[in-house]
Parts: C-alpha cells; structure tokens; sequence
C-alpha cells in the first residue's frame, strides 16, 4: 500500500472556515495547520472557534485525535488598505499576537497578503506570479515571497 506521505512533500487541504465535519477531518489528517483569513468580521469573531469550539476547535482535535498538530499561525489575505482592515488588524494583532506569522521582529511585522488584482490574473491564466512579464506581477512577488520563504521555513524547522 503507498502512503501518501511518500509520494509528497507537501499536500494543501483548503477547507471552508466554518467548523464541521470537513474542517476537523482535514485537521486530524494533517501535520500543519496555515489560518488564512480575510480582515472581515465574521472571520476574526471565528478565531476563538479555531481554537476553542467545542467539537472542532484546534485544542479539542488536537487533544483527541492529531497530538502532533502544529498550528503555524493566521495569516491574513486579501488585505486591503482600508480603515476598516486596518482597525480589524489591529483588533488581530491586540488579542492573538501570538497566532500571527512574524516576518521581522524590529519593529515588529507580521505576515499578509495583499488583495492584488494580479493574483487573480495568474489564477485566471494558470500562470505562476513570479513568471509574468509585468511590473505589477513582479512587485507582487516581491510582496508575497517572504510570506511564503517564512511558511517554509516553518515547515523545515518542523521536519
């Protein structure tokens, strides 16, 4: 029987953000857990969800089924530069400063990723950012690398 572990590196389980069945299933099958969040709302009012709720929350799937669970951190997406992001990332960084992704820590900044229009261009095309002959795909890059030399990073360490 071949395992999947042999096969691959990494395996990306994207799940909708609301805890149930899909949600707790990826979390026991997986080593690592990335939080990906918009600055809306509804998702920062789910953190406590993530980690606390009471049949799929981080520390209950953990405890029960996946004791070697890593939760790397939230890392914010679709990041625009609007006051209402900026305060809800501020609400972020006063109450789970912790769960963030630091990228630098003097002065203190932590990961996200910018709501770039480019981003849907190379989703749209299948082309990879880092591969487009534009200046704002190049400019994107240089925005999105750190955030993902950072995951790697992480993951390495873990390995």
């Amino acid at each position: 029987m071949v395992c999947a572990t042999d096969r691959y590196d990494v395996c990306v389980i994207d799940t909708n953000p609301n805890p149930d069945i899909r949600y707790a299933a990826a979390m026991i099958a997986a080593d690592h857990v990335l939080s990906p969040i918009q600055l809306n709302q509804e998702a920062i009012d789910g953190i406590g969800a993530l980690f606390n709720h009471a049949r799929y929350g981080l520390g209950k799937i953990k405890a029960t089924f996946n004791p070697n669970l890593n939760f790397m951190g939230i890392l914010p997406n679709l990041v625009e530069p609007t006051p209402f992001q900026r305060n809800n990332f501020a609400q972020i960084v006063r109450h789970f400063p912790q769960h963030l992704l630091e990228i630098q820590s003097m002065p203190k900044l932590f990961a996200l990723i910018q709501k770039r229009s480019v981003i849907a261009e190379a989703q749209a095309s299948g082309q990879f950012v880092a591969d487009m002959r534009k200046t704002a795909a190049r400019d994107t890059w240089r925005e999105i690398k750190p955030v993902l030399d950072l995951i790697a990073r992480k993951l390495s360490k873990e390995a």
